[in-house]
């Protein structure tokens, strides 16, 4: 949906949870940043503030992939040397959930995406783009057997209905 690789979305995932956060977070704060970058490069949004103290240029990193973006972002704001400062850049470039990324983006700073990919392989974690379409068509075909039994099961109780019904009321009638 963001345009970030399947290997690398899992890999950024894990080490997110490493560093204290969540894929979920992760995920939220990438496709504001990619929003931000391209309201940047209309020559609106507040973003262009904080990429000009960062030195970066909006064309140029929208031009990355999100994931790369990401990792040229993070490393620029951990050049930053006070935590408050990086924390208004985070949330400038990534919004209120991006502010729970800075741990991440120190782990980026330092490793890159080369680095956290690594560890998620060793990890056996990651797959493709083509296993993951095998995942989501298992969830597709899992999605429509629950349907098929829940269909069913509606069709038994409106079927079964005046019976249960007939049952109820005697099992009501000989109790009193």
């Amino acid at each position: 949906r963001i345009g970030v690789s399947t290997e690398n979305l899992i890999s950024l995932g894990h080490a997110a949870k490493i560093a204290g956060s969540s894929q979920d977070t992760l995920v939220k704060s990438l496709e504001v940043m990619v929003r931000r970058l391209g309201e940047t490069k209309l020559g609106v949004g507040q973003a262009r503030y904080a990429l000009d103290k960062l030195g970066l240029d909006a064309d140029k990193l929208s031009r990355k992939s999100p994931e790369k973006a990401f990792e040229i972002l993070a490393k620029s704001i951990m050049k930053i040397p006070n935590a408050a400062d990086r924390t208004v850049a985070a949330y400038y470039m990534m919004g209120r959930r991006g502010t729970e990324l800075l741990n991440l983006m120190e782990t980026l700073a330092k490793v890159g995406i080369a680095g956290v990919r690594e560890e998620a392989e060793k990890l056996g974690i990651t797959f493709s783009r083509l296993d993951a379409a095998k995942v989501e068509a298992a969830n597709d075909a899992i999605t429509r057997v629950q349907a098929v039994v829940e269909g069913g099961l509606k069709v038994a109780g409106i079927e079964l209905g005046p019976y249960i019904e007939a049952r109820a009321k005697a099992c009501v009638n000989w109790a009193h």
